[in-house]
C-alpha cells in the first residue's frame, strides 16, 4: 500500500507593513521585535531607534524580546523633535526659536522639518531655506532630502530665502517705493525700508509677523495699486488706469525669480517693452517696473471725447 505524501507545511511568516507607505517585508513567525527592527532598518533604511511596532489590535509591541505571531504588524516611526532657529535673513543675528515635532508617519528630512516650521510660523514653506550650525557663527546648507535622524540633528536653522526677503521688504514699503517708481526716482537706500529687526530676540518674531501680514492677503497701501498673492512668489497686480478711462484696472502677473533681485521679475499680461526690465539692475525694485508701466498707460490713455456744442432750439 502506497503511503500518501503529506504536503509540506509552508514556513509561517509575519508581514511587516510600513505605515503610510506601500513597503512590505516578511519575516519568520517567532522573530523577536528586536530582530524585526534590525530587518526593517536593513531592508528599508529606516533608523531603528525610531521604529514602533503595532499588533493587529493596534496595540504597541513594546517588549523587544516579544516573538511575533502569524499575521501582520504595522511598523511606524516615533515623532522626531526639532528646534528650528527661525531667522528673517541669513545675515541677521537675532533668532526666533520654533519647536516642532516631525509626525510619526513621516521621514525626518530637512524638507519635512522646514514645512513644519513654516506651518507654525504661518509662512509658505517655499519662502524658507534650511541649514545646520557647524561651528560658532557658521552654517552649512541642508539639502531637502537630508535625513535629520541619520545626521543626529535636532537643531536646524531656517531663514527667509534672499529672494523672499527682498520681495517681502518691497511689499511692506509699497507706498514709498511706488511713489519713487511713478516719479522715475531711484528707490531710497534699503536701510530705510527693510524689515524691522532689532538686536533683541523679539525683533526676529516681529519680522516674521511682518512677513506673515504681507502674505495674508491683499497688499494695497497705494490707492491705484494692489497686490494679491497667488502663491509664494507669484502675485496678481491690479494697476488702475488713468482718468478718463472707465476700463477695469490692468491686471498683470508678477513672478519673483529664485535669484531676485539679481534677476528681474517676470511680467505676464504686459505687452509694453519696459526699459526697467531690459536694463535691470539689483538696485531696482518691482515698483520701478510698475511705475514705467503706469507712465505707458498714461501716454496711451484714450482721449476724452469733447462734448457736442449746445444748440438752442429755434423758436417756431
Amino acid at each position: 500500500m502506497v503511503k500518501e505524501k503529506k504536503p509540506k507545511k509552508l514556513l509561517e511568516r509575519v508581514t511587516l507593513l510600513g505605515s503610510g507607505t506601500e513597503l512590505r517585508l516578511e519575516v519568520p513567525v517567532g522573530t523577536s521585535v528586536s530582530a524585526a527592527r534590525d530587518a526593517v532598518q536593513q531592508s528599508w533604511g529606516w533608523p531603528g531607534a525610531r521604529l514602533l511596532f503595532f499588533g493587529s489590535d493596534a496595540a504597541l509591541l513594546w517588549d523587544e524580546g516579544l516573538a511575533l505571531g502569524q499575521g501582520s504588524v504595522v511598523v511606524g516611526r516615533a515623532p522626531w523633535p526639532v528646534t528650528a532657529v527661525l531667522r528673517p535673513a541669513a545675515s541677521q543675528p537675532v533668532n526666533h526659536k520654533v519647536p516642532v515635532l516631525i509626525p510619526a508617519g513621516s521621514l525626518a528630512t530637512a524638507c519635512t522639518a522646514r514645512r513644519s516650521v513654516a506651518r507654525v510660523a504661518g509662512l509658505a514653506p517655499e519662502l524658507l531655506e534650511q541649514s545646520r550650525p557647524v561651528q560658532a557663527g557658521e552654517t552649512e546648507r541642508l539639502e531637502d532630502d537630508a535625513n535629520l535622524e541619520e545626521l543626529g540633528l535636532k537643531v536646524m536653522i531656517c531663514n527667509l530665502r534672499p529672494a523672499a526677503h527682498r520681495m517681502l521688504q518691497e511689499l511692506r514699503r509699497i507706498r514709498v517705493l511706488w511713489t519713487c517708481g511713478k516719479q522715475g526716482k531711484r528707490p531710497p537706500p534699503e536701510e530705510v525700508w527693510r524689515l524691522p529687526i532689532t538686536d533683541a530676540p523679539e525683533g526676529a518674531e516681529a519680522a516674521v509677523a511682518a512677513c506673515r501680514d504681507v502674505m495674508a492677503g491683499v497688499v494695497a497701501e497705494a490707492k491705484d495699486l494692489a497686490f494679491h498673492p497667488e502663491d509664494a512668489y507669484r502675485w496678481r497686480v491690479q494697476l488702475k488706469r488713468p482718468v478718463p478711462s472707465t476700463e477695469a484696472p490692468l491686471e498683470v502677473m508678477v513672478t519673483f525669480p529664485a535669484d531676485y533681485p539679481v534677476a528681474p521679475p517676470e511680467l505676464e499680461g504686459c505687452e509694453a517693452r519696459l526699459s526697467a526690465l531690459e536694463n535691470w539692475t539689483p538696485a531696482n525694485t518691482i515698483f520701478c517696473v510698475l511705475g514705467e508701466l503706469a507712465d505707458y498707460l498714461m501716454l496711451h490713455k484714450p482721449e476724452a471725447k469733447p462734448s457736442p456744442p449746445f444748440i438752442p432750439p429755434l423758436p417756431l
